[in-house]
């Protein structure tokens, strides 16, 4: 689930998720009135674009399935959020960051699952 807001004066117009090397996008959704753009490089799902207006002061959540990598890993999950005015927000940095991306940590459990 990804969950953008649009904290500024101008409304979004459009946000991009980079999926992380490793993950495997299963299926996608979105909310009525949003349409959707997959992004692939050699027929592995690399991004995902959806698309419609989101008012200052309102977010949207949009909602994909994926399958986790078989190992343990750090997923950063970088997003561009573009502005109806052209201009955009990078969400790609250190927790440290104003903009940082969204990390999730996927451990190996006994038994081989992932989690």
């Amino acid at each position: 689930m990804v969950r953008v807001p649009t904290e500024g004066k101008v409304a979004t117009e459009s946000v991009q998720l980079r999926i992380p090397a490793g993950v495997e996008i299963v299926s996608i959704g979105a909310p009525n009135g949003f349409r959707y753009e997959v992004k692939r490089t050699d027929g592995t799902v690399t991004g995902i674009v959806w698309s419609m207006a989101i008012n200052p002061g309102e977010f949207a959540e949009f909602a994909f399935m994926a399958r986790n990598p078989k190992q343990s890993v750090e997923l950063r999950w970088e997003a561009i959020q573009r502005y109806t005015d052209g201009t955009t927000t990078e969400w790609s940095g250190p927790a440290s960051d104003r903009h940082p991306a969204s990390v999730t940590q996927v451990t190996v459990a006994a038994g081989g699952h992932t989690h």
